[in-house]
């Protein structure tokens, strides 16, 4: 397969995107403007998801030799992750946001539990995916559709569990139900196939029309579920939680509707493609441009939260951008920004 196709480098500015503007949303200064907040935040659950199911896409099966595989994968995730996940400890240490404990414990922590780390969690769960895929490979070489179907159709049924909580609180842990029979289907690398089977069986919509149409319909639809669980039970985490289904639907839906409509960006495809190899370092960085830097320029100057949140989120992603492309100039930047 070939495995340069443009659409997926659309998919990673979009799944970037969503990530910066989720963080961009600065804290609320009228109690009122909270359902724009909430309508903010209900953009991003897709995101990580389409990372995950981006490297799906590109790495699923792969041929290579356990061994040669995470030698060829591993130092360019690896070594990026190790210096932010240091330069991010010492940096709140120095600015007083950490103490020496808490510097301390989240040193430790890291290896061993992502959330430690703020946004790099993501990173620490793609390195776990990564030591699986060779294995997962073996499987998929020889994988039927139906099979890959069935495993999904597991998958599905591991993320619908926690809805169960609405009308019967406890009832699942979506933080890990590991006892569930059918929990060792779930987690993470159910986007990895799902990335893999969008590539290999692809959904093709002749009518853009259509497909805008489907898009908009389906997104609708889950807003709507969004806010229901807000407005019925005062409670949106569980529908919008990564490894819930209507956030799987969402990347299930916006990868196949960007796979059927890109050719709409065929004249900046070429640029979408060459700067699409920054974005890994765009998302090593971006927390500390938003925070420490744009958020400033704004604190003082209050706009309305939607026109706001979005002018931070792409202030920030040019700014990201440019400071990658200038650390990518630098010696041995594969080992800071992956390229």
């Amino acid at each position: 397969m070939n495995r340069r196709i443009g659409y997926l480098d659309t998919l990673r500015w979009i799944a970037c995107f969503l990530v910066i503007l989720v963080h961009s949303a600065i804290s609320a200064s009228d109690p009122s403007d909270g359902i724009y907040y909430a309508f903010i935040s209900l953009l991003s659950p897709p995101s990580n998801g389409l990372f995950f199911a981006i490297s799906g896409a590109l790495l699923l099966p792969t041929t290579l030799a356990m061994g040669e595989f995470y030698k060829r994968r591993f130092p360019r995730l690896v070594f990026p992750l190790i210096f932010w996940t240091l330069f991010s400890i010492l940096f709140y240490q120095v600015s007083g946001k950490h103490t020496a404990d808490q510097s301390i414990t989240m040193l430790l922590k890291s290896p061993f539990c992502a959330s430690s780390n703020g946004v790099y969690w993501f990173l620490y769960v793609l390195v776990g995916l990564y030591f699986y895929i060779p294995i997962l490979s073996k499987w998929l070489i020889d994988a039927s559709k139906k099979e890959v179907e069935f495993y999904l159709l597991l998958w599905a049924i591991t993320l619908i569990l926690p809805l169960i909580n609405y009308i019967c609180p406890g009832f699942y842990n979506p933080a890990g139900s590991f006892y569930q029979f059918i929990s060792i289907f779930g987690g993470f690398m159910g986007y990895l196939l799902l990335g893999h089977y969008c590539v290999k069986y692809p959904i093709t919509i002749k009518a853009k029309a259509k497909a805008v149409l489907l898009f908009a319909i389906i997104q609708i639809g889950i807003f709507s579920a969004y806010f229901s669980g807000k407005f019925l039970f005062d409670d949106m985490s569980i529908l919008s939680d990564n490894l819930t289904i209507l956030t799987a639907l969402q990347v299930f839906v916006i990868f196949n509707f960007i796979a059927n409509i890109n050719n709409f960006f065929i004249k900046i495809q070429p640029i979408i493609s060459n700067t699409s190899k920054y974005l890994f370092g765009v998302y090593l960085i971006h927390i500390f441009i938003i925070r420490d830097l744009v958020w400033l320029i704004f604190e003082n100057n209050r706009l309305q939260p939607i026109i706001e949140t979005f002018l931070v989120a792409i202030i920030s992603m040019g700014l990201s951008l440019l400071i990658t492309h200038l650390i990518s100039k630098l010696p041995k930047s594969k080992y800071i920004i992956g390229i």
